[in-house]
């Protein structure tokens, strides 16, 4: 488990940004990660050396849930929230969150995916009128970021 900090590519060879495999130990340079974080993003991004277990993680039918505090330009309306829970189209697909709720700080909220399409909540947002000013992901399932700070990693099982 990495605490992924922002400017950081979930990749293993990038000639122009900076590597996840940079900031872990050369003994996971094979991992896979599971559900990538772009480089704007940051917060928590499990590896594992079990390629089943990335399908297992990613795979629709299983609908495992991603937890993220998004910081946004505005304060989300009612309906917005109602039409982002129902899902907005943008190229051609369905984005939906299944639960958003207010969190502690201004334009801050907790938002809450079982599926996982790619920039979803940066695109979702879009849709509706609304720039995501900052993504944390803090939870994949049963895994919490906790008080892991940004740049540490730890094993976990």
């Amino acid at each position: 488990m990495l605490n992924k900090p922002l400017g950081y590519v979930a990749s293993k060879a990038d000639l122009h940004n900076k590597t996840i495999y940079e900031i872990l130990p050369p003994e996971y340079i094979n991992y896979y990660y599971i559900w990538r974080l772009d480089k704007n993003s940051h917060g928590l991004l499990l590896l594992t050396d079990d390629p089943a277990l990335v399908n297992e993680f990613e795979h629709p039918k299983f609908a495992i849930e991603k937890e993220y505090i998004v910081e946004l330009d505005q304060e989300l309306d009612v309906k917005d929230i109602q039409r982002a829970l129902s899902g907005v189209k943008d190229e051609d697909e369905i984005l939906r969150a299944i639960k958003i709720t207010k969190d502690k700080k201004k334009y801050h909220y907790a938002v809450i995916l079982n599926e996982w399409k790619k920039r979803h909540l940066r695109r979702m947002f879009k849709a509706i009128g609304y720039r995501v000013m900052d993504l944390e992901r803090v939870r994949e399932g049963k895994y919490t970021l906790g008080d892991l700070k940004i740049g540490e990693w730890k094993v976990i099982s």
